[in-house]
């Protein structure tokens, strides 16, 4: 806006008193102001941009003589991949570059309302001078700056200054730009903004509340789409902005932005002398002179302006609003598909794209088919892991981008018609053909622009093409989910079948298992009886049989046996000592019977006792066993019955206190 500024000044300078004064008030409404606190500008993360709007301002009726517009058209364009790549890079440069607070200025954004708020810069790495001190206005090469070279993280020399190499063999493309970013992008102080604008991307112009439109600017559909076409250079929507203004009668300024690599230096341009010091080869271009316009450039508004002024049949220019009116049709029919070659047909790229979207989609749709066919075929269902989804996603991802920049395109538009309505209701307010000129050709009409209209009939066409399509891919998903859903209700049932199964024989086995347990409980009750039997039968035989034994022993012809005078022996005599013989052996018998797990862990508490080196115990039980064999001894011997008895009873009581002992000895080991 400098120069804009310095040219109105100067223009209103050489006029008559009588015409408008040149105040801030003017400035402002004319849209040249540029505070933080303009209602005709937009903050953003990437600095400031103007509005789009059309005005006439009025002044006083005594110092009126002419009239004053100003306008600020947007209208699409392009730029190369790599090329925006290299401007954003510039750009993040410049930023960064902007001196910390302080120096008590600060940044302006836009929160995620919508409002400008101040924010503070991170503290610049270039900390000699500030931006608007090392990089002067005016053209580029007119300035001398001093290059500090130091290493970078990666090991490679960088420099404070970007160093630009400006000889005429291997000049980077953009080199002019640069310089204009690194002089004008600056941060402003006393509550001015940047006075440069930068160009705009699709994503950037709607959503100017990001601090970050990167990611989304690397991946417009036609970026997308170039991409994939061979000996074509991926390219990009681009939203630039006409400035346009009229003053009195007869001066018309305008300016818009150009492509990164639209100037090349001039072949048949020699270099001036004002060379670089240090350089008397003098083959360095020093100033703007030195470079031309890129000849054969597509979409260049000055190229199109120019071929139009250059030919010999064309419509005359009456007066200012024709002008005008050229300069503006030639940003609205930018992209006009009569005039521009194949490779900038950019809506005939989004058509493409989304004609793949459904295409794709009827692909998924006929596979899907195929999978049910193939399913009902076998009478099953498709199994939930076989409902992929994955494909129809991404595609519904791709056609919602492609919906997005579809709205932004035709917000664009909109806002475009939106601006030359009013400036084409300014530019012939009282003719009654206000917005069809009988002078003007049609492809300089504003009102009912034939490539803007075109452009807007194909956006909606493409954006109900782009509704059906999501409607299509979501009626696949959602068939999708119903028949993963119907496969998992069957699955589940058929699992709570085999689960009702499973718990019927578990029933059953479990059935018969309480029935083998009942049995078993019968046959251990059989069991138990058969033991008592058993055990009884044992008591029986234990007792009758030392009976038996010794019946058998005394029928036996023993010479020393005492007999009577009949040759047989007295009862008195035979009756004791077979009750005492069969008593001494079957008692114990008995008791081993009723006891038969005790007795038989005997050999084994023996043993631990001789292991032990319990001898007391040892001693005890032999002494025992020697009292039992005396007395059965004794009572078989021929004595008289009450020695027999005495016998009896003193070694019965010497067996009780070695008994008693033995447990006493027992218990008081235990307590101890």
């Amino acid at each position: 806006m400098e120069w804009i500024e310095a040219l109105m000044r100067r223009h209103f300078a050489e006029r008559s008193p009588r015409t408008a004064q040149y105040t801030k008030e003017f400035a402002r409404d004319l849209g040249i102001g540029r505070t933080r606190d303009e209602h005709h500008l937009m903050f953003t993360s990437k600095g400031s941009f103007v509005r789009p709007f059309c005005r006439e301002v009025k002044t006083e009726r005594d110092a009126m003589n002419g009239r004053y517009i100003a306008a600020f058209v947007p209208y699409l364009h392009y730029e190369k991949h790599r090329d925006f790549q290299a401007m954003a890079d510039t750009v993040a440069e410049a930023i960064d570059a902007w001196p910390d607070m302080s120096d008590g200025t600060t940044g302006m954004i836009r929160d995620g309302e919508g409002s400008v708020k101040s924010k503070k810069k991170r503290p610049s790495k270039h900390t000699e001078k500030p931006a608007s001190a090392r990089y002067k206005p005016g053209p580029p090469g007119t300035q001398q700056k001093k290059k500090r070279t130091k290493d970078n993280k990666n090991g490679r020399p960088t420099s404070d200054n970007a160093s630009i190499d400006t000889s005429y063999k291997g000049i980077p493309p953009g080199i002019l730009h640069k310089m204009l970013i690194q002089g004008y992008l600056k941060s402003g102080a006393g509550g001015e903004v940047p006075p440069l604008q930068i160009r705009r991307t699709l994503d950037h112009y709607f959503y100017s509340h990001l601090d970050n439109t990167s990611k989304r600017d690397s991946d417009q559909v036609v970026q997308r789409y170039t991409s994939k076409i061979m000996d074509m250079e991926p390219k990009m929507f681009m939203v630039d902005q006409l400035w346009l203004w009229i003053l009195d009668n007869d001066t018309v300024i305008s300016c818009c932005p150009m492509r990164w690599d639209s100037w090349e230096t001039d072949p048949q341009a020699k270099p001036k002398s004002n060379t670089r010091p240090g350089d008397p080869s003098g083959n360095r271009p020093m100033t703007g002179e030195d470079f031309a316009v890129r000849e054969n450039d597509p979409l260049n508004i000055y190229q199109a302006i120019a071929e139009y002024m250059s030919k010999i049949r064309r419509d005359s220019i009456q007066n200012v609003e024709d002008l005008c009116r050229i300069i503006t049709s030639s940003c609205l029919n930018a992209f006009d598909p009569h005039r521009v070659p194949e490779e900038f047909h950019f809506f005939d790229f989004m058509e493409r794209s989304i004609g793949d979207v459904i295409e794709q989609t009827t692909e998924r749709f006929e596979e899907f088919q195929v999978m049910l066919d193939t399913a009902a075929a076998t009478n099953d269902l498709l199994s939930a892991v076989s409902i992929r989804i994955e494909a129809e996603t991404n595609l519904l991802v791709e056609i919602e981008d492609i919906r997005d920049e579809l709205g932004i395109l035709r917000l664009v538009i909109e806002d475009q018609k939106f601006v030359i309505d009013d400036l084409e209701k300014i530019l012939s307010p009282d003719s009654d053909e206000a917005f069809h000129p009988a002078h003007v050709r049609k492809d300089h009409i504003l009102k009912d622009n034939r490539v803007l209209e075109s452009h807007f009939a194909r956006i909606k066409r493409m954006e109900g093409l782009t509704a059906r399509a999501i409607q299509s891919l979501r009626s696949l998903l959602k068939l999708k989910q119903q028949h993963a859903s119907l496969s998992e209700a069957h699955s589940a049932r058929r699992l709570a079948e085999y689960n009702t199964d499973q718990a019927r024989l578990a029933t059953s086995y479990n059935k018969l298992v309480a029935d083998q347990l009942t049995m078993a409980g019968k046959q251990a009750e059989q069991t138990a009886k058969q033991a008592n039997v058993l055990l009884l039968f044992t008591v029986v035989t234990a007792v009758f049989l030392p009976l038996s034994f010794m019946t058998s022993f005394f029928t036996i012809e023993i010479a020393s046996f005492p007999v009577n005078e009949s040759g047989k022996m007295a009862m008195s005599y035979v009756l004791p000592i077979i009750l005492s013989v069969s008593a001494g052996v079957s008692i114990p018998f008995i008791l081993i019977a009723f006891n038969l797990d005790k007795v038989a862990a005997w050999p084994r508490k023996f043993y631990d006792a001789i292991k032990d080196g319990y001898e007391i115990t040892t001693f005890m039980t032999i002494v025992c066993l020697v009292i039992f064999i005396s007395l059965a001894v004794v009572l078989s011997q021929p004595l008289a019955a009450p020695i027999k008895g005495s016998i009896g009873a003193t070694l019965g009581l010497l067996i009780s206190v070695v008994l008693i002992a033995i447990l006493i000895w027992k218990k008081g080991r235990h307590w101890l």
